[in-house]
């Protein structure tokens, strides 16, 4: 339950608009760390999406998504370039990674949020979209305020849809996450942006129409 990453894609509402099955992997120790370190269980993982899961219950193959937060975004990130062709799409949240890395996962969908009070994640994912750039992504970007309405929220995220691009960047700008007191410390900047994530109307839709060619 913690940042809602998961339960909101499982509620009954949500199932009725995109239906799903939703996997919420809990660990015993942290799989990927800031250092770069990888532990087996991201490996794991993986396997057990496309060699178990798939073989197991009624799942299009073309249509598998991964999403995280701060070290579950940087999970997805790893899986995406280490398995570039798993995911039909990826919504990575409050994350990053060594850019020298990520070349693989150029051609993928997806779509990036940060706020820019993280003091690591928003240089992180510049540094990443622009090495993404360079080996032949295309990026449409958009500032948002953390405050904005639902109608605000899906009018930004249809505008950025609206651009072809298989990368969506957006930004949150910092001291507007409502969740945040005023004089929060600048490490809540990071941790706030997951309440705000997964409520934006249109993120999900953009990722339910992504297929695997």
């Amino acid at each position: 339950v913690q940042g809602n990453g998961a339960v909101s894609f499982a509620t009954p509402e949500e199932q009725a608009k995109h239906e799903a099955f939703v996997l919420a992997p809990q660990y015993s120790r942290q799989v990927v760390n800031d250092n770069g370190d990888i532990t087996s269980d991201l490996d794991a993982t993986a396997h057990l999406i496309k060699d178990y899961l798939l073989s197991k219950y009624s799942i299009d193959e073309k249509r598998l998504y991964t999403t995280g937060q701060s070290m579950g975004g940087m999970m997805s990130i790893v899986m995406n370039f280490k398995y570039p062709d798993l995911f039909a799409a990826s919504y990575l949240v409050a994350c990053q990674w060594d850019e020298k890395e990520v070349a693989p996962m150029a051609k993928n969908n997806l779509w990036i949020i940060v706020s820019t009070g993280d003091g690591k994640a928003y240089p992180g994912m510049n540094a990443i979209t622009s090495e993404l750039i360079k080996r032949g992504a295309t990026v449409a970007k958009d500032a948002w305020r953390a405050d904005y309405t639902n109608e605000q929220f899906l009018a930004g995220a249809r505008k950025v849809i609206a651009q072809k691009s298989n990368i969506k960047y957006t930004t949150l700008e910092k001291g507007t996450n409502p969740y945040l007191a005023k004089d929060a410390n600048p490490g809540s900047e990071h941790a706030g942006t997951w309440k705000v994530a997964y409520n934006i109307p249109g993120v999900k839709d953009w990722i339910f129409s992504q297929t695997k060619q």
